[in-house]
């Protein structure tokens, strides 16, 4: 939730767009979240795309329930 929060803060004091790429441990396994914050024209608040991605062989319903994705999520773009 975090990262989502320093990307839009950064994308709307840069009035543009910014990218932050974390690693998080997840139990045994490291996921890859890549947030995208761009501050479009003509809106006061950045859109965030979030990706979320395993970075070792787990299964996908594993890390659609870990409470990261979930938070994440649940907090949609306007986070």
């Amino acid at each position: 939730m975090k990262v989502i929060t320093a990307a839009m803060q950064l994308a709307g004091g840069l009035r543009s767009t910014a990218e932050l790429i974390v690693r998080v441990r997840f139990d045994l396994d490291w996921i890859r979240v890549r947030v995208r914050a761009e501050l479009i024209s003509g809106q006061t608040r950045p859109q965030a795309l979030v990706d979320i991605t395993p970075l070792s062989p787990v299964p996908a319903l594993a890390v659609r329930e870990c409470g990261i994705c979930r938070g994440i999520t649940q907090a949609g773009p306007s986070e």
